[in-house]
C-alpha cells in the first residue's frame, strides 16, 4: 500500500497514507525503504521528497515552516509560509492549476500536529485531495487511535488509505533479539530464559497477550 500510494503521488493527483501503530513495529523504516527505491523513478518524474519529525518542530503551526523551508530554502513564519505552500500546491483560492512535478511529504509523529481546533491536521490533509495539487502525504502516528480523536472531516481524510501496523508478539521479539545477537558475534551470552523474559515484559506493555 506504501508503494502504491507513492507511485500514484507521483503519476497522478497525489492522495493520502495513513500509517499507525506502536513505536518500534518498522513504520518509517518501511516508509523510507519504500522511497528509496524509488528514487530513480522520482527522479525522472521531477518529483520532490520531504521528510518531518514532528516531535521536533517548537509548535504545530511551524510544519508549514518547516515545509517551506525544505522546499524553497527560505524561512518564513508559519502563516505565511503556509500562505506559500497553498500557492505551491494550487491550492490557494482561485487556484485552478494542474502541477508540472509531484511532491510526497512524510510527517512522522503526526500526533504532535494536534491543536484545538485541529486546523494544521486539516490543512494538511486536505490539500492533497485539491484537483492538481500532485501532493501525497504519508503520515505516521505511534498510536492505533488517532483517526478516532480527530474531527470527521480529518478522520475521512485520514481513513482513505490506512495501513495499521500490529505490534510484534512474543515469539516475534525473541526472534529478532535472537537475531541481533547471533549477528553481533554474541549468541549464547543471554541465556534464553532472560530474553524469554525481556520479550514478554516488551510485549505485554504493548497489549500482547504473553501467550503469543
Amino acid at each position: 500500500m506504501c508503494y502504491s500510494t507513492c507511485a500514484v503521488a507521483l503519476s497522478t493527483d497525489g492522495g493520502v497514507l495513513y500509517i499507525c501503530g506502536v513505536p518500534g513495529t518498522g513504520k518509517t523504516a518501511l516508509v523510507m525503504e519504500v522511497l528509496a527505491s524509488m528514487r530513480e523513478q522520482a527522479v525522472k518524474a521531477g518529483a520532490q521528497f520531504v521528510a518531518i519529525n514532528c516531535l521536533q518542530l517548537p509548535s504545530p503551526q511551524h510544519v508549514f515552516s518547516r515545509l517551506w523551508e525544505k522546499l524553497s530554502g527560505q524561512h518564513l513564519g508559519p502563516a505565511r509560509a503556509r500562505d506559500a505552500l497553498m500557492g505551491l500546491f494550487g491550492v490557494a483560492a482561485g487556484a485552478n492549476i494542474r502541477r508540472k512535478y509531484s511532491t510526497i511529504i512524510v510527517l512522522d509523529e503526526i500526533d504532535m500536529l494536534m491543536t484545538k481546533d485541529q486546523a494544521v491536521l486539516y490543512q494538511l490533509f486536505d490539500w492533497p485531495n485539491q484537483p492538481g495539487s500532485r501532493l501525497g502525504i504519508i503520515g505516521i502516528s505511534n498510536t492505533h487511535d488517532l483517526d478516532q480523536r480527530v474531527l470527521p472531516r480529518i478522520a475521512s481524510r485520514l481513513d482513505q488509505a490506512k495501513l495499521a501496523f500490529a505490534p510484534y508478539s512474543v515469539a516475534q521479539l525473541q526472534e529478532i533479539v535472537k537475531g541481533r545477537l547471533d549477528a553481533s558475534g554474541v549468541a549464547g551470552a543471554v541465556e534464553d530464559s532472560a530474553v524469554q523474559l525481556a520479550c514478554r515484559k516488551v510485549a505485554s506493555e504493548t497489549g500482547v497477550p504473553a501467550s503469543q
